[in-house]
């Protein structure tokens, strides 16, 4: 069965703690690695082209420099998600809403990304909050497989990625990798535990 996430987990407290130090280089590191993607992500799914995504990378990431500092938690759970989804959203739209006027894109392309937006039925701010969700799930997921990769030979992630996230038969993937289907499922429940470890270990609460 593929691997999934129908959560999306949570940036633990510590890591939000030590972002308020600008010299942790480690944790802002960690930062980028998870959120810029996803911010990207999310600007270029709602319609805008790279050098607009960039920007609202940019943005957001320095609206988090700026802020960090006086955000507080509190134990909310979602407390962070929440306030770097408005930001994000605040950015997004603001960037669509100039390009939509400039009509800088070939074929108006961001004009009519912002019309369809804009008359879809559903508004715009439960567009982009389940957008987000979705991409914080997705790259929570792909942060920690790349991060949990290189501890792992070729042949057992291809056992992990093509019977778990590809969802191929264990037979085939078995006869393609010269391995038994117990050698598989081996490697695969090992590297979905280690995927899961890391996924807590960043996303669990402080005790």
């Amino acid at each position: 069965m593929p691997v999934s996430m129908t959560e999306s987990p949570e940036t633990r407290h510590s890591l939000l703690v030590r972002l308020k130090d600008r010299d942790d280089q480690l944790a802002w590191s960690e930062f980028y690695d998870i959120y810029e993607p996803l911010i990207y992500r999310l600007a270029t799914t709602c319609g805008l082209q790279d050098a607009d995504a960039r920007e609202v990378v940019q943005s957001v990431c320095l609206a988090v420099s700026r802020s960090i500092g006086q955000f507080e938690h509190g134990g909310r759970p979602g407390c962070f998600r929440a306030w770097l989804r408005t930001v994000t959203r605040n950015q997004t739209i603001n960037q669509l809403k100039q390009a939509s006027r400039q009509r800088v894109v070939s074929d108006d392309a961001t004009a009519i990304q912002w019309d369809q937006l804009m008359c879809s039925g559903d508004p715009p701010d439960e567009i982009i909050r389940r957008k987000f969700d979705d991409e914080h799930r997705r790259q929570i997921f792909c942060w920690a497989t790349e991060t949990l990769r290189p501890r792992f030979s070729p042949v057992n992630w291809q056992a992990f990625w093509r019977t778990s996230v590809q969802g191929e038969p264990i037979d085939l993937v078995a006869h393609d990798l010269n391995l038994s289907r117990s050698q598989v499922h081996v490697a695969r429940c090992r590297i979905v535990a280690r995927i899961r470890q890391l996924v807590e270990q960043h996303t669990a609460p402080e005790p």
